[in-house]
Parts: C-alpha cells; sequence; structure tokens
C-alpha cells in the first residue's frame, strides 16, 4: 500500500467490498484495521518463534547408550529413536509418540520443534 516493499512478516488484510486480499506490513494493517495491538503482537509472536527455532537448529543434543538422541527441554524429555529395521527416527515428546517417521535426523529435530510449538500453544506442553 505505502509501497514499502522489505517486509518480513505479512499480514493479509480483507475488506468485503474488495476480492482480493491485501497483502501489508504491520504498520499498514494496523492503520487499515484501526486496531493498534493485534498486528503487532502477532507479528512479535511470529519473530519468537523465528528465533526460538533458529536457536533450535544449534541445540546441542545427547546420544543414549542405545544411540538416540535426546535433551531436556522445559524440563520435559525430547526423544529422537531411531528404528533399528527401518532406520527411520521417530520423535517422542515427554510421554507422547508422534506417529510420523522420518529418514533424515534433521527433520525428526524439525518435527520435534513444531511439536512442541504446537503443545505449548494448547496447553500440553
Amino acid at each position: 500500500m505505502c509501497g514499502n516493499e522489505k517486509i518480513r512478516f505479512v499480514h493479509t488484510v480483507r475488506h468485503p467490498e474488495h476480492n482480493e486480499d491485501l497483502r501489508v506490513g504491520c504498520v499498514c494493517a494496523e492503520k487499515m484495521t484501526s486496531d493498534y495491538s493485534t498486528p503487532r503482537r502477532r507479528e512479535t509472536e511470529l519473530r519468537n518463534r523465528a528465533r526460538r527455532r533458529k536457536n533450535w537448529t544449534k541445540k546441542k543434543w545427547k546420544v543414549s547408550d542405545h544411540g538416540n538422541y535426546y535433551l531436556k527441554h522445559d524440563g520435559k524429555l525430547v526423544l529422537i529413536y531411531r528404528d533399528k529395521t527401518s532406520s527411520q527416527y521417530k520423535v517422542k515428546l515427554d510421554a507422547n509418540w508422534g506417529e510420523k517417521r522420518f529418514e533424515d535426523l534433521d527433520d525428526a529435530k524439525m518435527a520435534a520443534f513444531q511439536g512442541i510449538e504446537y503443545l505449548k500453544n494448547h496447553g500440553d506442553w
């Protein structure tokens, strides 16, 4: 709207009189909706999540005697188990086993991050 194309987080604004959604930055979203708290709060949440994700990739995982990767996060156990027969990885978050299997260890680690984020948002972490 204002011509500033250097926005990192896109806010989608919808109006019944327009056929297409408008994709704008935080400041434009605030002005267009006259809501000066929600767009900024949502953008802060996204920035924080991006920072947590970046930090997650830097975590040092320990390896158990059985060859499983694990770490403690928020006082809970995060375990990545490698199935000996299929060589695929499974994720366990505290007492909850994930259903998906992963060929790549890094994919399993990212799935663990996404699972924790999901559980945090739903009050189960």
